[in-house]
Parts: C-alpha cells; sequence; structure tokens
C-alpha cells in the first residue's frame, strides 16, 4: 500500500483536489424528474425564455440595455452542464452568442465591459429554474440572477414566478442578500 508521503507534493494535491471537488455539493439538487435533454425544442424554448426574462429584468432594474450577451457553454458531465441546444442569435434584440469558458476568459482580457454569463438550469415537468451567472470587467463576478418558472397543471406553458438578484460588485463582508425583482405577476424592484 502507497501511502501519501511517497506520493510527492504533486500526487498529493491532485488527490487532494479530486477529494474535495467529489465533496462538493452543488447549491440546487438535481430535479427528481427531468425533462428529457432529447426534448431540445422544449428546453430551447424554455432557456430562451428564461434570457428573454432576464434581459426584460435587467431593463427595469435600472434601465440596462445589451448589444451582446455572451454566454458560457460549459459541458463538464455535471447536472448543470449547458444542454446541447441552439439558441436564437437574438433575444429582446440583444445578439447572443454562445462561446466556451476559454473563449470567454480571452474576450474579458480584451473587452472589459463585455458581458459573459454561465447560466445554469434545472427543468422538471412542474418547474424549471435558472440561474444567471454574470462576469465583466476582466471576469470578475458581478451579479446573478435566479429566475423561477412554474407549470401548472393542466398547463402546457410554464409561466414567469418569480426573478430574484444578488450584487456581487462591491467588496462584501458577509453573502448579499438576494432582492426580488418579480414576483405576483408584476416587477417589484427591492433595494
Amino acid at each position: 500500500m502507497i501511502k501519501l508521503k511517497q506520493l510527492g507534493p504533486l500526487a498529493f494535491l491532485l488527490t487532494f483536489l479530486l477529494g474535495v471537488g467529489c465533496g462538493r455539493k452543488s447549491t440546487q439538487a438535481p430535479a427528481e424528474k427531468p425533462v428529457s435533454t432529447d426534448n431540445n425544442l422544449e428546453l430551447t424554448k424554455l432557456y430562451t425564455q428564461a434570457i428573454s426574462e432576464f434581459i426584460k429584468a435587467e431593463y427595469k432594474k435600472d434601465q440596462t440595455r445589451f448589444d451582446t450577451l455572451f454566454f458560457g457553454k460549459h459541458t463538464y458531465g455535471q447536472a448543470d452542464d449547458f444542454p446541447p441546444i441552439k439558441l436564437p442569435s437574438s433575444i429582446e434584440n440583444t445578439h447572443i452568442q454562445l462561446i466556451s469558458t476559454e473563449q470567454g476568459n480571452r474576450l474579458q482580457s480584451r473587452t472589459k465591459p463585455l458581458v459573459y454569463i454561465n447560466l445554469m438550469g434545472w427543468v422538471t415537468p412542474e418547474k424549471a429554474e435558472f440561474l444567471f451567472v454574470v462576469f465583466s470587467n476582466g471576469f470578475a463576478h458581478q451579479y446573478d440572477y435566479y429566475i423561477h418558472f412554474i407549470k401548472p397543471v393542466n398547463n402546457k406553458e410554464y409561466q414567469l414566478e418569480k426573478i430574484e438578484w444578488e450584487n456581487f460588485k462591491q467588496p462584501l463582508q458577509s453573502k448579499p442578500k438576494r432582492l426580488g425583482i418579480f414576483r405576483n405577476g408584476e416587477y417589484c424592484i427591492e433595494h
């Protein structure tokens, strides 16, 4: 049996990182009854709807208009990977580009105001939840949007339930407070 001391520092570090990575918990549990990823049309529609709501909420919150949004096509074999869908080239008059994390990193280092988003979604037959992790200014974490949809019984369409926002721009002493943007069928920008 090999002891960790005999492995050397690099092997020890690799073993440690693998152990930490495997023990990491997701912020969201995978859905109990996920919608099949074979149903790309429904997933495309939901992701497009979530991006549309994100763009509208940003405008309602502080009049932000985007020319182009870059979304990371992260595929690491995890439940929150970006699905195998093709997004429209434009949503809410905003150009949409799906790029790799590496491309996002290169673009962020050259064009600091560029907005790069890691978008994760969890979809079941009853609800859909999306997390938009927004980066800009050289890949600095700016803020997060949480967009929730529900699908009422006997309804074919998902309906917007709520949108929440967390600000990470300022140096924080503790976790930022999640503020409401949309609840009970209307925008209600909390401060």
